[in-house]
């Protein structure tokens, strides 16, 4: 059925609270099924749709979103005529109005009807199996339902004990299902496994595990077994993301792995490592490494290995940085690469308690001016030339020798 208009005839509405109840209206404009108008009623009379033409409005739904019942008037009010009530229900909340201006019919927010003014088909008693309509208050429906014997009306045997059969449009409650499951297309809803629940809102898998592990297992077989966990691979690029409560038990991300590129890109957040342990070179990726106490040597020969890289048109270099008194960038180390003798250029530094290696000699370009001691027996002989003033120099230079560690007598 529907609700017929002409030029200039009005679909109107109100409801007890204004913008607490949805509408929709469907109908056919000459050979067009199309939509003809939705928004939200208001708490005075105000006009859903205006017919530019003959139109028939096929299906007027509403939807309480309120929290409290809503009294729901929908009107037809005909070109230059009075409004008249086709539709007057208390629509309780979260609950749906149907109507195509003869059928009025009010579901709950789970699909069940409450009430209604159409009829609906039923055999006629007695196996004639013609097909007539009975009132709903005729209670055929609920008569059928409350059976305790039979198969209700329907064709064939629903359950047997060895015919294999197809259940189609079927609710189970509660049953019990032995053996493996074979689906295709299956969507999953909320449901519980063992101590496993699958959770359709909240898009995850759910397990209360006090005192317990949850565990994802690849198998006991001697056969190589892979876990995957794959983000969206779609639109937006799906990232891998683990996250653990903080001390206010909200989720705090901790680690993520980037999607949709070749190379992934890896980030921890919100954590410290401990006990790392590498089995190849650590790539820093031309980085720092930064907020470090020390670094150790090797743990079997306890070298410690500072390396620069050659790469094409360069000659890595050791650069020593430290910062100065006012925060300042200084190099007080550089030694240069690419050269069979290699330099160390000291800057901004002085040197306390250096000791050159027996057998070796420190030299300025080249030249050796500083070597091992010399020890002679004669440093400490009485210097006597017959002149005071080359006495007291060739004295003075002595004393200045052995002071400075260059000659001794023993």
């Amino acid at each position: 059925m529907a609700i017929m208009l002409d030029n200039g005839d009005k679909i109107r509405g109100t409801t007890t609270t204004a913008l607490k109840v949805d509408y929709l209206l469907h109908g056919v404009v000459g050979t067009t099924r199309t939509q003809l108008a939705d928004g939200q009623l208001a708490s005075s009379i105000g006009d859903l749709y205006t017919a530019s033409a003959a139109v028939a409005v096929t299906a007027i739904t509403c939807f309480n979103t309120n929290t409290t019942t809503e009294l729901v008037i929908l009107y037809l009010t005909p070109s230059a005529g009075t409004a008249r009530v086709f539709a007057y229900v208390n629509l309780p909340a979260k609950a749906q109005l149907y109507t195509d201006g003869q059928k009025i019919v009010v579901m709950d927010a789970s699909g069940n009807i409450q009430t209604s003014n159409a009829s609906m088909l039923d055999n006629t008693a007695g196996g004639t199996d013609a097909e007539v309509t009975k009132a709903p208050t005729s209670n055929v429906m609920y008569d059928h339902a409350v059976l305790a014997t039979g198969v209700h009306g329907v064709t064939g045997t629903v359950v047997g004990t060895t015919d294999a059969q197809t259940l189609t449009s079927k609710t189970l409650t509660s049953p019990t299902i032995n053996g493996t499951v074979a689906t295709t297309g299956l969507t999953m809803p909320a449901f519980i496994s063992g101590a496993i629940t699958l959770d359709s809102t909240l898009l995850g898998i759910l397990r209360t595990v006090d005192n317990d592990l949850l565990r994802l297992y690849g198998g006991t077989d001697v056969n190589s077994a892979t876990i995957y966990l794959w983000g969206k691979t779609s639109g937006s690029p799906g990232n891998l993301t683990v996250y653990t409560p903080n001390v206010a038990l909200a989720a705090t991300e901790r680690f993520r792995i980037t999607g949709g590129v070749d190379t992934a890109v890896a980030t921890w957040s919100n954590i410290t490592h401990t006990g790392i342990v590498l089995s190849g070179a650590l790539n820093a990726n031309n980085q720092e490494i930064n907020n470090t106490l020390a670094v150790t040597g090797h743990s079997t020969s306890g070298n410690l290995v500072l390396s620069a890289t050659s790469i094409a048109g360069y000659t890595g270099g050791i650069y020593l940085r430290v910062y100065n008194n006012v925060g300042g960038v200084i190099y007080p180390l550089v030694i240069t690469g690419g050269a069979a003798t290699v330099v160390a250029t000291w800057a901004n530094v002085t040197h306390t308690g250096i000791d050159i290696t027996s057998g070796q000699v420190l030299k300025v370009a080249g030249t050796q001016v500083v070597g091992a001691r010399v020890v002679d027996a004669r440093c400490d002989d009485v210097i006597n030339s017959g002149d005071a003033t080359t006495d007291g120099v060739i004295d003075s230079l002595r004393d200045a020798m052995i002071t400075h560690g260059l000659i001794a007598a023993a």
